[in-house]
């Protein structure tokens, strides 16, 4: 590990596990700090949940202040690194806040994707030997009994590649002794890795020791059989004959079957003289096919081409296969397996030789190999044409020309073009179970069938765990099979944990192509068949994560360098050639596999910094245009285009946060507060404290006024939502003392003080703040920050009992709602309308608050349905039966831990409280009062909290009670909930 300079820290684990700060070694003593910082090193720049790394501390043991220490644990890691921003609080965990470069893991790992990219192989070899020397001994040494058992397989793993590669490149230029010495290196730690097995063949040959090949090729063969029960794959067999028959080729490479292990020519048993080469016969059921097996069995009765289309690792050949299986009765059914084929003469040399009718030369043309089939019905199967798609359709027109009454099945990523030719699109296997009865998609059946006893299908929480991986899998049944092989190695939760680097934790045994060895080389395989133009746009819009319509798409592409006129003709090429997924009906995305391997393309080429600002221009964009529409009367049809877009909007935020541009970070916090408000999206308000820490840090950001405190304005929001409302009030005041009266943000910013003041019983400095909002709403003319205002004005009248002018504000409000025809700013006003007539007419209030959450929830509006929800809880708790009024709080409970609006949080909580007391949970009632912000109370709230503490102190004992207090004060909020939603759950279920 070299040096770190210029206040750098960097951090090795390539070895024992070393520190260094400005160059200088240091030494972290404590066991739980040590776990901590390799946690979060090992996902350098990433955000590690509190709960994984609370599950690496302590997994099943850990202690109900588990957050707490942890917490501890950082603020002393933080303290011997010398830097409190190394280790950063970012939801929902930390992040180590260091370049790629300064983590020896991720720096290899970056380096290992040049190499890949590398098409000198000079620079290729500097790579690799720069990656090589950076082990300093065994990876993570020291951490053995630790929870990293996944992360030591792949840090060996990259050791391996790296190894067989440089291998590999020695062996292309002659260096056969030096190969060698790569690839022993490699067995010794990995006997059963073919592909070292078949270069080690071939170095040995090379340097004329025959024997000792054979002898390497034998010793494999027995430790298979001996381990794994297995035979050589017939690729390494093939290369064996021709190691005896002195025609090795010392340069070519042999690689593993594919990791879903679909059949090789070799399962169908070696043809007779005579015989042509039949379909394989699958070794594993085919799940969640039934219907488009039958509709290419019908498809192709009668004679017929068909070509089944569809992106790597969905499974083309499997249900080709059980297609032809279908109809092999009465017919010559011969396959073709085109994986290795590159050129016209190959395409037409393997037909020739799946029929087995004399040598190739004999037949080798469409005539002759028309004849070979002989007068019988016959099916052709052609697998894997991607790379000679022209070839087999020159030969496939041939054959129909003379044959017409042929049945033809072909598996490409793309079709075939020729006239007559049905497509049928294989698509990954549906997330979604066909109807709501059903307990299980197709997706999880096929994962449950290939774990097997490795996950207990009687547990909901393996079952809910399961779902959630082939979810974020998208359903591809070769990424799920790889990843139910996976489990009995890791469990379903490391397996689950670590799908961030699936390209590296889903890998196969044994393979028959290079391509298909993992899901890193199956995309790569298909990307390297694609032009220049193509191929940019593909990693430009790996940027994106979920789907995009083609007009966003455009307005993208164009910002990276793609004319706008070839943006439609570039999509859809991606689309044929099953790299993007059209999403019907306007809509296109990129499956989460290969939209990371075209990541880590763009990543090896330096793209990355500029595709992310292309995508927050285009997210700011659209939200810029999409805001107008959010204020008013069609706001659902914007929330639900933006609903969409969620995934998109995040990645936005963390672009700009890695991006360290202020500017942009500015502009997105400014426009994504008119959605991410309403909708309750704090992760998205985050953009607001991104902003502003960014604003902080540089001198002088070029950034204009308005961005300035709209970024503000969002920053205020978020930290009130978080119930830090110190922070919220410090950011209102920067808003007013910065900006010019009668502004948008100064509107906001008065808003944010009314309801810091509101949450601290401060209700005369509150309605102050919300007058000075209708003010400005009225100066601006902004109707919306008007209403907000009298709403604000509102509750504090209706909180303090003086319920005429609470009602004439929420008349004020109404009409303005009204007149704006906006959905969520009408819900406010029957939310206020709720809690001006909680205690004076229960049932309207209880309507009105019915009509809020009805109304909020046709535009996703979680803020006003959580508030209209607690205040129906309360209004049940008081006046209706408690029972209803549980199972009211239970939703507003979860709501509010969703959303993760604390200050709302605590004053359900507080509510509760009192319900529980009444009702004798007095341990449950104590702890919800203790654990609640402790703020100034209104009169009847005051009264009504006082009286439920006293009744816990008469029946628990002063001491007892308070003893219990003192402990709710160190509780985290979900262990807070967890124990309000425990005693629901004991009252309704008792």
């Amino acid at each position: 590990m070299g040096g770190s300079v210029d206040g750098r820290v960097a951090v090795g684990l390539l070895g024992p596990l070393s520190i260094e700060v400005d160059g200088r070694p240091v030494t972290v003593t404590s066991r739980s700090q040590r776990v901590v910082l390799v946690a979060l090193a090992l996902r350098a720049g990433a955000v590690v949940s509190t709960a994984s790394l609370v599950d690496t501390l302590w997994g099943d043991a850990a202690p109900p202040s588990a957050t707490n220490s942890l917490q501890s644990h950082v603020a002393r890691l933080r303290a011997v690194l010398g830097d409190p921003d190394l280790v950063v609080h970012r939801e929902p965990g930390y992040r180590l806040a260091l370049d790629r470069d300064d983590v020896d893991v991720a720096r290899v790992t970056d380096r290992l994707a040049a190499v890949r990219a590398a098409t000198d192989t000079a620079t290729a070899r500097a790579h690799l030997d720069e990656v090589l020397a950076t082990w300093r001994g065994p990876d993570l040494a020291g951490f053995d009994d630790e929870p990293f058992t996944a992360e030591l397989g792949h840090v060996r793993g990259l050791r391996l590649d790296a190894l067989e590669d440089r291998g590999r490149r020695r062996l292309a230029i002659g260096d056969a002794h030096g190969a060698l010495a790569d690839l022993e290196e490699v067995l010794a730690d990995d006997p059963l890795r073919e592909r070292s097995v078949a270069l080690a063949m071939r170095a040995l040959a090379t340097s004329g020791r025959t024997a000792a090949a054979d002898a390497r090729y034998q010793r494999h063969r027995s430790d298979l059989a001996d381990q794994l029960g297995l035979d050589p794959s017939a690729a390494l067999r093939a290369l064996h004959v021709d190691l005896v028959r002195g025609r090795l080729d010392p340069v070519a490479t042999a690689a593993p079957d594919r990791p879903e292990d679909p059949p090789t020519a070799d399962d169908a048993g070696p043809p007779t003289a005579g015989e042509p080469r039949r379909p394989p016969v699958l070794r594993t059921s085919l799940v969640g096919r039934d219907d488009i097996v039958a509709e290419l069995a019908a498809g192709i009765a009668d004679g017929a081409l068909v070509t089944v289309v569809g992106p790597g690792g969905v499974g083309k050949t499997r249900v080709c296969l059980e297609a032809a299986r279908r109809l092999a009765a009465g017919r010559t059914c011969v396959w073709v397996e085109l994986t290795d084929a590159h050129r016209e003469d190959d395409v037409l040399g393997r037909t020739a030789l799946a029929l087995n009718r004399g040598s190739p030369p004999d037949v080798a043309s469409s005539g002759g190999l028309a004849d070979a089939l002989g007068p019988a019905p016959a099916l052709l199967l052609f697998d894997n044409c991607e790379q000679v798609a022209a070839a087999v359709a020159a030969l496939v027109d041939g054959l129909l020309a003379v044959r017409p009454d042929l049945a033809i099945l072909a598996s490409s990523r793309e079709p075939l073009h020729l006239d007559g030719e049905q497509v049928v699109r294989l698509m990954p296997l549906p997330v979604d179970p066909p109807t709501r009865s059903d307990a299980r998609s197709a997706a999880l059946d096929l994962f449950l069938q290939r774990a097997g006893a490795a996950v207990d299908t009687t547990d909901p929480d393996q079952l809910g765990l399961a779902d959630r991986i082939v979810r974020r899998l998208d359903g591809l049944p070769l990424s799920l099979e790889l990843a139910a092989r996976q489990v009995p190695n890791l469990g379903l939760a490391a397996l689950h944990d670590r799908l961030d680097h699936h390209l590296d934790v889903l890998v196969g045994q044994r393979s028959s192509h290079p391509a298909h060895r993992d899901l890193r080389g199956l995309i790569a395989w298909s990307t390297d068949l694609l032009d220049d133009r193509d191929h940019h746009v593909l990693r430009a819009l790996s940027t994106w994560a979920g789907d995009l319509t083609l007009t966003m798409a455009e307005s993208f592409l164009v910002r990276v360098g793609v004319p706008h006129r070839e943006v439609a003709a570039a999509v859809a090429a991606l689309v044929e050639a099953s790299l993007v997924l059209h999403v019907p009906p306007d809509r296109h995305r990129l499956l989460d596999t290969i939209r990371a391997v075209a990541s880590e393309q763009a990543a090896a080429r330096g793209e990355l910094p500029d595709l992310r600002r292309a995508h927050v221009d285009t997210i700011v964009t659209t939200l810029r245009a999409e805001s107008p529409v959010l204020r008013g009367p069609n706001e659902a049809a914007a929330v639900g285009r933006l609903n969409r877009l969620v995934a998109d909007l995040q990645g936005a935020v963390a672009h700009v946060r890695a991006l360290d541009d202020p500017a942009r970070a500015a502009e997105l916090a400014d426009a994504i507060r008119a959605y991410a408000t309403p909708g309750q999206r704090i992760e998205l308000l985050a953009a607001g404290a991104v902003a502003v820490d960014l604003l902080t840090a540089i001198p002088h950001p070029p950034v204009g006024a308005a961005q300035r405190q709209g970024a503000r304005a969002t920053a205020a929001l978020h930290a009130l939502c978080r119930g830090d409302l110190d922070r919220a009030s410090i950011h209102a005041h920067a808003i007013l003392e910065a900006d010019a009266p009668g502004t948008a943000p100064a509107g906001r910013a008065w808003q944010v003080l009314g309801d810091a003041h509101l949450f601290r019983g401060e209700a005369d400095r509150a309605e102050a703040c919300y007058r000075e909002q209708v003010a400005v709403g009225a100066t601006a003319g902004d109707a919306l920050v008007e209403v907000d205002g009298w709403i604000g004005v509102g509750l504090v009248h209706a909180y303090t009992g003086a319920v005429d002018i609470a009602r004439e504000a929420a008349r004020a409000a109404g009409d303005l709602a009204t007149t704006t025809g906006n959905p969520t700013a009408r819900a406010w006003v029957h939310y206020l309308r709720a809690e001006v007539e909680a205690d004076h007419q229960p049932t309207l209030a209880l309507a009105e608050a019915g009509r809020a959450i009805d109304l909020g929830a046709t535009v996703d509006s979680h803020l006003v349905v959580g508030a209209a929800r607690t205040a129906r809880s309360t209004i049940r708790a008081r006046h209706g039966d408690p029972a209803v009024a549980l199972a009211e709080y239970r939703e507003a409970l979860l709501h509010w831990q969703r959303g993760g609006h604390a200050s709302l949080q605590d004053t359900t909580l507080r509510n509760l409280a009192v319900l529980l007391a009444r009702m004798g949970r007095d341990e449950a009632a104590a702890t919800l009062d203790a654990a609640a912000v402790d703020v100034e109370l209104y009169p009847a709230e005051r009264r009504r909290v006082e009286r439920a503490r006293a009744a816990v102190d008469e029946r628990l004992g002063s001491s007892a009670a308070e003893r219990i207090r003192r402990r709710a004060r160190h509780l985290a909020g979900h262990e807070v909930v967890a124990i309000a939603l425990a005693a629901i759950d004991g009252l309704t279920n008792g």
